[in-house]
């Protein structure tokens, strides 16, 4: 915040009236003509010479903060000072300086404001009072101004976006201002197509690189005694060990305040993508609604693997979903019933003691009805098919994994150009309505009437709403094909997350949530079956070319 000035008074006291400057830029508004602070004071200063009003140095008010809400630091002062009668009207330079809210719906409750407290207001720029007892002039200087000030913002903040989407799109640029994601630093680059501008590149910060490396790996495999840590017991850590944060090398402070770690911290750092080698940029700002929607993606130089990344959002997915679960079910979510095909459902007897797998439509509570009545003890199904998972991902040899994806990528192949059929034809249709919208929004500009206007927008709404139905059925087909194709690419990159899963697979094993993180990643479904009159757990999976039946020990009981 820019601070007060501290001249002394200007004029004479003895005028009748005491008037409040203030002055306002923000960051989007840094370049525009003739909103400076400076240009603000003095403009402000001389008009309220020539007006005959008395601005103390200490009512002169600057601020730098943004214009579309009412809850500024220094605009709050001001509006107590005029509360208080210990200010009678008030000086800014011209409405966008006073409130730049969508529609002006701000500066409408300031105008309201200032007229119950019988309070002035001065427009500097135009040289003008406004008297907010005649509706004409409320409207013009209140209505009419603060419509346009709020469209102006809104068109600045688009054009920024815009100049910041075109640096990304045209010349790989990240947009991370001074602030790089913790583990990098920014250099400015020349971009060799054009002389005049530079793009922003990450570049790894080793330091705090190592401390990003150990973060996931605490979350996934656990420190020194082999258990996984939690957002909070890593923060924890991190402080126990002084490792200082991204903005501690800014901060002169004593050695015991460095280091100050949050749980948000660490879930955003486990959540970055970044890290994985991929910066990406297109989330949606609240003034945009004419820009693409599309993300864009730029390769940035990566700190851990993405199959690390990958099984760290597994492992925050499968939290974020059982933190109001009391008893732990390794495969809800991922069991089936044998006899309907619905999946299975958990329920506890005895107080947790014990816990089974059931289907719900045998119980008549779902809109379909299973005949099946088995239940399934938890704790056998569980562990079966955990070692089965354990036979398989510790053997140095890693011969059955291999042989699995092999298996599976050839069955799905033909699944899989069927699946990408279905996605080349949701594309297309994609791309034909975004055509015809684009006409109509092209006949929406040139329309002559308001009539024509309005039967247009109908259409408008019509072909939106097909549009995103469309895009819904491409982003299931495309998880679809995620889900159940494994390329030469994705069998390679498998076989090393299985290789690096190994040597840790004992402290994943006794953490349930990694363990989850594991199925997740290579999609494995269990099917609950009754055979010759004896219980199957039925695996499928992406390391299992057909089926994997195994026999559940010791019954149910």
């Amino acid at each position: 915040m820019l601070q007060q000035d501290t001249k002394q008074t200007l004029f004479d006291a003895t005028v009748l009236k005491t008037a409040i400057l203030y002055c306002r830029v923000s960051t989007d508004e840094q370049a525009e003509t003739g909103t400076s602070i400076d240009n603000q004071v003095q403009v402000g200063l001389a008009y309220a010479k020539e007006a005959g009003l008395f601005v103390p140095a200490e009512f002169v008010f600057k601020e730098d903060f943004s214009g579309k809400t009412l809850e500024r630091p220094e605009l709050i002062k001001v509006r107590k000072l005029l509360q208080t009668g210990q200010a009678q009207a008030l000086i800014v330079y011209k409405a966008d300086r006073l409130d730049r809210s969508e529609w002006g719906a701000n500066l409408i409750h300031l105008l309201g404001e200032l007229k119950s407290l019988d309070a002035e207001l001065h427009y500097s720029e135009d040289r003008v009072k406004v008297d907010l007892k005649n509706p004409f002039e409320v409207f013009m200087h209140g209505h009419f101004k603060g419509f346009f000030a709020g469209e102006d913002h809104r068109a600045t903040v688009v054009k920024l976006l815009k100049g910041r989407r075109n640096k990304v799109k045209d010349y790989g640029s990240v947009m991370v201002s001074s602030r790089p994601p913790f583990g990098y630093d920014v250099i400015k680059m020349p971009v060799p197509e054009n002389p005049k501008m530079q793009r922003q590149e990450l570049i790894i910060n080793e330091s705090e690189a190592d401390a990003v490396r150990k973060i996931y790996q605490w979350y996934l495999f656990g420190d020194e005694d082999g258990v996984p840590l939690g957002f909070v017991a890593i923060t924890q850590k991190l402080m126990a060990l002084g490792i200082p944060t991204k903005g501690d090398k800014n901060r002169k402070m004593g050695k015991k305040h460095i280091g100050k770690w949050y749980p948000c911290v660490i879930g955003g750092i486990l959540k970055n993508e970044t890290y994985a080698g991929v910066w990406k940029y297109g989330k949606d700002h609240p003034d945009n609604c004419v820009l693409e929607k599309e993300v864009l993606e730029v390769t940035v130089p990566a700190i851990i693997p993405r199959d690390m990344w990958q099984l760290a959002q597994e492992r925050r997915k499968i939290k974020l979903h059982s933190t109001s679960r009391k008893y732990e079910y390794l495969l809800l979510g991922r069991v089936i019933c044998g006899h309907c095909g619905m999946k299975m459902t958990g329920e506890n007897k005895q107080a947790g003691k014990y816990r089974y797998y059931f289907c719900p439509a045998a119980k008549g509570t779902s809109f379909r009805r299973c005949e099946s009545h088995t239940r399934y003890r938890v704790d056998k199904v569980d562990a079966v098919v955990w070692e089965w998972l354990t036979r398989i991902f510790t053997d140095e040899t890693g011969q059955e994994l291999r042989d699995g994806l092999a298996g599976y990528r050839a069955k799905k192949t033909g699944e899989g150009e069927s699946i990408e059929h279905d996605i080349k034809i949701a594309d297309k249709s994609i791309k034909e309505i975004e055509g015809r919208l684009e006409s109509l929004y092209q006949d929406h500009r040139a329309a002559s009437s308001e009539y024509l206007k309005k039967r247009i927008e109908s259409d408008m709404q019509l072909l939106e709403a097909q549009l995103k139905s469309q895009q819904l059925k491409a982003t299931e087909y495309r998880q679809k094909l995620a889900e159940h194709t494994v390329t030469p690419q994705d069998e390679i990159k498998l076989l090393e997350f299985a290789a690096h899963l190994r040597p840790r697979w004992a402290a994943i094993s006794e953490d349930i949530e990694s363990k989850k993180a594991v199925l997740s990643r290579f999609n494995i479904t269990v099917k609950l079956q009754i055979i010759d009159g004896k219980r199957y757990a039925i695996v499928t999976g992406k390391i299992v070319p057909d089926e994997e039946v195994l026999p559940i020990k010791n019954g149910t009981t």
